[in-house]
């Protein structure tokens, strides 16, 4: 698993007037299958898609904008992921076909994991009533 399902499952229990995390909630669900499956490609496209889906919940337009306006350890956190997953997704994203090709790993993938959880946890904190 690369989110704990304890988490994805408070994340399920969520219900909010301004905030619907059915699309979240499958973004997460498709994350573990295809970690627990080794498609470390769709992992990454994954986790950058999340990045993409959640600024609203934080009253903000970009991701950068979260990592910015997040308290310091918080921000080291969510740093790693601008920086490092975000990037990844996009050499994987935005490469052109080449002759040779380098498929992203685990390792590419797992560094994440601690950074993930906490974000889907302060989704959490942010939409619950």
């Amino acid at each position: 698993m690369f989110l704990d399902t304890n988490i994805l499952n408070e994340l399920r229990s969520q219900e909010n007037a301004r905030f619907d995390v059915r699309k979240l909630v499958r973004f997460c669900e498709e994350l573990n299958d295809a970690c627990q499956r080794g498609n470390y490609l769709s992992a990454a496209l994954l986790i950058r898609a999340v990045m993409n889906h959640i600024p609203a919940v934080f009253g903000a337009k970009t991701f950068g904008e979260v990592v910015a306006q997040s308290g310091r350890s918080l921000k080291s956190v969510l740093s790693i992921m601008q920086d490092g997953a975000r990037p990844v997704a996009d050499l994987h994203t935005h490469a052109l076909i080449r002759s040779r090709e380098a498929l992203p790993t685990k390792h590419q993938v797992d560094p994440y994991k601690a950074g993930f959880e906490l974000l889907i946890q302060e989704v959490i904190v942010k939409i619950k009533p």
